[in-house]
Order: C-alpha cells, then sequence, then structure tokens
C-alpha cells in the first residue's frame, strides 16, 4: 500500500523518507513564467516572481496521466488532492482513477478530497501511513481517514494577505 499526493501536501523530506509515497507536481505560473512544483522548484525565485507580478499567480493541477503514472506500481493507492472546492486536482485524480482501472480491475485505488491543502494534506498522509503500519486493510483505512476528516478541523495564517488580494474576492457555496 502507498499514498499519492499533488505537490502542495507539505511533507518533509524524513516523512517522505519514512513512508511509500509518490508526489504528483502542480504547476504554477506567474505571467508567462512557469513553475513546476517539485523538488526542483527555486521557492525564491518564485516568491520574488510572485511578488514582482501584479496580477495573481496561478496554478495548474496535474493531469491525469500524471497521476495514472503514479498508480503503476504494485500495490493499493492512496490518494490525497487539494480541496476540490478551489482546485480541478481531485477531479483529475478521480479521472485518473476510472481510467487506470478499466486496464487494471484489480488495482485498488482510493481518492481523498482534503478539503484544504498544505499541512491538512500532510496530516492525512501521515494518518493514512499509521494505519498501514499498525496494519489496517484498505476499507478500514478508508473508513478510519473519512472518519479523521470529519471531525478534525484545518486552521492556517498567511504570513501576508498580498496574494489574496491579488487573486480577489472568493465566496464559496
Amino acid at each position: 500500500m502507498r499514498i499519492v499526493a499533488d505537490s502542495s501536501c507539505d511533507l518533509t523530506k524524513e516523512m517522505k523518507d519514512k513512508m511509500d509515497v509518490t508526489i504528483v507536481p502542480l504547476t504554477i505560473s506567474v505571467g508567462e513564467k512557469h513553475f513546476r512544483d517539485d523538488e526542483q522548484l527555486d521557492l525564491p525565485k518564485l516568491l520574488d516572481e510572485i511578488d514582482a507580478y501584479p496580477e495573481a499567480a496561478k496554478s495548474a493541477c496535474p493531469s491525469p496521466q500524471a497521476f495514472m503514472d503514479a498508480f503503476k506500481d504494485q500495490g493499493s493507492v492512496f490518494v490525497i488532492t487539494l480541496t476540490a472546492a478551489l482546485s480541478g486536482t481531485y477531479n483529475s485524480a478521480m479521472i485518473a482513477k476510472d481510467l487506470f482501472i478499466q486496464d487494471h480491475h484489480e488495482k485498488f485505488i482510493h481518492v481523498f478530497d482534503s478539503k484544504g491543502s498544505s499541512v491538512r494534506e500532510t496530516m492525512i498522509a501521515l494518518k493514512i501511513d499509521e494505519l498501514i503500519q499498525n496494519g489496517f486493510n484498505e476499507l478500514e483505512i478508508v473508513k478510519q481517514v473519512n472518519d479523521y476528516l470529519d471531525h478534525n478541523k484545518f486552521i492556517f495564517q498567511l504570513g501576508s494577505l498580498d496574494t489574496m488580494i491579488k487573486n480577489g474576492p472568493y465566496f464559496p457555496n
């Protein structure tokens, strides 16, 4: 059993080394410049570009193919994505799951909508890893993680409101 998460999941190097996890990167666009959110990302350069650019930076979710590539190894897969309320990442992962299972009927893949990002995805990954290490089966893991999602709140603090101001108001349904 392993974990696949999009790159907004903030796992440390030590966590990644401990877990069987694959990170599928998003792309961040600042005007005409595109940054792949992977280990080679020059974060200070990206942040400088975002600060200097007068409009909002945009992100693009990973393609279904990127998720399908992450599903190829043996074993069950638990996918964690950015909230579906703000990103197409969950939808992309679901399309990938449906396409992949057409050719690999025996494969177990479950996609979790984190209903958050960043450390919330990290917390879910740690919970999944804990359950795997304790010998839970796939359906027990899904049930326990869904219960965990239903009973935990996600609160975060921004260092600056500049990016939110550039993006304009967001009014969820």
